[in-house]
């Protein structure tokens, strides 16, 4: 992909640069590993806040999101199947 620079104070001056853009299939790999690894980390801070304060709520919030983790691994591996023949950039 191209862009075109302009200059700021108005010179007729135009630079051509190649940008690499990530493409979308790689930008969905890295959103759905960092929302794994949220969700984890939110699921033992939940546990642990449960097994501190003894709140039925943080304990709630931490099994939901050990399964929300479950359920992005499951939709993870349909989606690199699904995929499997598209490039990476």
């Amino acid at each position: 992909m191209r862009a075109f620079l302009y200059r700021a104070d108005g010179a007729s001056d135009i630079h051509v640069i190649d940008v690499n853009i990530m493409s979308l299939k790689a930008f969905h790999i890295a959103f759905v590993l960092i929302a794994t690894a949220f969700c984890v980390y939110f699921g033992i801070w939940g546990i642990g806040s449960y097994r501190d304060t003894g709140n039925f709520v943080n304990l709630c919030l931490g099994i939901a999101s050990f399964i929300a983790v479950v359920a992005l691994m499951i939709y993870f591996r349909w989606f690199l199947k699904k995929l499997k023949n598209v490039g990476y950039l």
